[in-house]
């Protein structure tokens, strides 16, 4: 991430949708807190990872315009604004990595629980247009996410078969551009219920993808499998 970082443009924002949180109601939540800061949201882990701080500044502005944008957009999901100063570590651990001096604003989208995958794909087609602005749009998320397959004592191990095999099969969806073979992918892949028991940490991919421009370029940012189960793939949509 560090790598990618130097090389790519400073955003003007930063606009994220995490794995990691969803609406209390049946809305679209636009965070339109003036600034915010890390929400520790998990247990049993490294005490290192709760001296971890990390904060920065919302946009009110920015949140209100993508609200308009996502009302003019007539999806079947409402929108409204929230004030949410606690920010989940879906969102604040890649920003650590991708804007670590904390001088661009950020703001987070949250989708109702049980948003679809077309959901999520028609939120990013609703604020693609931000990207021609300099604004990069985040779906924090996991190409895989199964917990109860992770081998603890195995941090770098062999990926597991069905890992491996998904990650191949969505890097090869992903490079064909087949939007519609992903959106299916919980009916149609054998592997999907192994690797993804729910949805919420694949349903960030949808809103990336549905926030591409016709000239995108596919960039691999990053590869590896962690605890044989969790695929850490990370990539980006990146104008030619």
């Amino acid at each position: 991430w560090q790598r990618y970082r130097a090389k790519m443009e400073k955003p003007q924002a930063i606009v994220v949708v995490s794995a990691h949180h969803a609406s209390d109601s049946n809305v679209i939540a636009v965070n339109a807190a003036e600034r915010w800061q890390a929400f520790h949201d998990f247990r049993g882990f490294q005490a290192e990872l709760y001296r971890i701080e990390y904060s920065a500044q919302g946009s009110p502005q920015l949140a209100a315009r993508i609200t308009q944008l996502l009302g003019a957009s007539r999806g079947k999901i409402p929108v409204s604004l929230s004030r949410r100063e606690l920010i989940d570590h879906g969102v604040w651990v890649p920003l650590i990595h991708l804007a670590p001096e904390r001088d661009i604003p950020v703001v987070t989208i949250a989708l109702p629980a049980d948003a679809t995958p077309r959901d999520f794909l028609a939120t990013g087609h609703a604020l693609r247009e931000l990207r021609k602005e300099g604004i990069l749009l985040m779906g924090s998320g996991g190409a895989t996410h199964n917990l109860g397959l992770m081998e603890w004592h195995h941090k770098h191990g062999e990926p597991l078969p069905e890992v491996a095999a998904f990650e191949k099969w969505l890097l090869e969806r992903l490079s064909k551009r087949d939007v519609e073979a992903i959106i299916q992918a919980p009916d149609t892949e054998p592997e999907f219920p192994h690797v993804h028991p729910t949805l919420e940490h694949f349903n960030p991919l949808l809103f990336t993808a549905g926030a591409a421009l016709e000239n995108d370029r596919l960039k691999i940012v990053h590869r590896g499998v962690e605890y044989r189960a969790l695929s850490m793939m990370a990539f980006a949509l990146e104008q030619s």
